[in-house]
């Protein structure tokens, strides 16, 4: 479960993406999309970012890390919805700027878990 925290600077969390992709090759960073949905409407995408890795060792885990005090999401940094559960959605696309995950340019689902969006400390 992610786990993350409204108006707060330098946040990481972790996903195991490549992991996932067994006899795939290295994929490049600045190309996963991050999408958030409500657990109480799954089909409004409720906010998105292109993921930040921050780990050298991709082939185990991949950390992210964001900082949710800026609207900068095709930085990796994204002010966040309303506190609560949602479900999020791991893309890889060919594009480091679309933050739609409908768009022509993603290529496939990597992972899907659930993020507990909290309030500010």
């Amino acid at each position: 479960m992610m786990h993350l925290r409204k108006n707060q600077a330098n946040q990481t969390y972790l996903l195991t993406l490549q992991e996932k992709l067994t006899g795939q090759t290295q994929y490049e960073n600045g190309r996963w999309l991050v999408s958030l949905r409500s657990e109480q409407t799954p089909e409004i995408v409720a906010t998105s970012w292109i993921m930040n890795v921050t780990t050298i060792y991709t082939d185990r885990y991949n950390e992210g890390s964001i900082n949710t005090t800026l609207n900068q999401p095709t930085s990796g940094n994204n002010q966040l919805p309303e506190v609560g559960f949602f479900v999020y959605h791991v893309h890889y696309q060919d594009s480091t700027t679309n933050l739609d995950p409908d768009d022509v340019s993603v290529k496939f689902l990597a992972e899907i878990g659930r993020c507990e969006i909290k309030p500010e400390p």
